[in-house]
């Protein structure tokens, strides 16, 4: 038995409605005001990793897509961004962590922003301190540790002696190449293993860095992810005196927030030596 289809019931509205004036969008203005003003960004787009379980929702700790975060990210293409910073107001509320590392990020309709898309700010540099949380691979004799950022140059990296005794401080291989503790490569601070290995097998190692990096923002919400409106900006196609509602419908720009990645996730999630690059361009 073939499928029957339902009839499509087509509303009527009086015409004489559309002869009522009204106020219509320029989409190109808004578009300048963000190539005009806006930073220049990296835009990473977000995708859920396949290794995810389906039974529990966590991804695989050992994913080296995804390094056991649940995401991973393609094609990176450079676009602009309007950004500003969301904050608490000092004079009504108190000092909290709610919006700490927060902003609005305004993009263009057509880069497509989606939930955990990550925006890094090219334009800017910021400072970041952490923790390091580090691993040994055996078969590569590698001692090494992710950072949440990736530096532009590290400040200052100190390792914990003991309660009693001052930091130490670690020189890197352009230092003192002869004796060196640490070099950095890309998004991981790699150490001297002929000289750290004991020390991290006792359990005694304890590292923590501050470092220069670009700021990083992961989208936690949309709010404004769909948005077309009637466009006056070309009547190229029509003449810009007819009914309103012939104009053409064209995307408006989104809006969406963002916060700091360290606050969504840190390196202690990291696992594996390197991650893929599964980008399609």
């Amino acid at each position: 038995m073939e499928k029957q289809e339902k009839k499509l019931i087509t509303k009527e509205f009086n015409t004489r409605l559309y002869e009522k004036p009204a106020v219509n969008f320029e989409v190109d203005r808004f578009d300048s005001a963000i190539l005009k003003h806006g930073y220049n960004v990296h835009h990473h787009r977000a995708l859920k990793c396949p290794c995810t379980n389906k039974g529990t929702g966590s991804a695989l700790p050992d994913c080296e897509n995804c390094r056991g975060l649940g995401w991973f990210y393609i094609n990176k293409t450079k676009t602009k961004a309007l950004m500003q910073n969301l904050g608490n107001n000092p004079k009504y509320d108190s000092w909290t962590e709610k919006n700490s590392g927060t902003t609005t990020i305004t993009t263009l309709f057509d880069d497509d922003v989606s939930y955990m898309d990550k925006f890094e700010i090219i334009d800017l540099e910021a400072n970041y301190t952490q923790i390091l949380d580090i691993r040994y691979v055996e078969d590569k004799d590698l001692l090494f540790s992710f950072t949440v950022y990736q530096p532009l140059k590290v400040y200052d990296i100190f390792a914990f002696v003991d309660s009693r005794s001052p930091l130490m401080k670690l020189s890197s291989k352009e230092e003192n190449e002869s004796d060196w503790d640490y070099e950095l490569q890309n998004n991981k601070i790699v150490f001297n293993s002929d000289k750290w290995y004991d020390i991290y097998e006792s359990g005694n190692m304890s590292v923590s860095v501050r470092y220069k990096h670009t700021p990083v923002y992961c989208v936690i919400d949309i709010q404004r992810e769909v948005f077309k409106a009637r466009d006056q900006s070309d009547c190229s196609d029509i003449p810009c005196d007819v009914g309103k509602n012939d104009l053409h419908l064209r995307g408006m720009p989104q809006k969406s927030i963002g916060r700091r990645l360290h606050y969504i996730w840190d390196a202690n999630n990291s696992d594996g030596p390197s991650v893929f690059d599964n980008s399609t361009y």
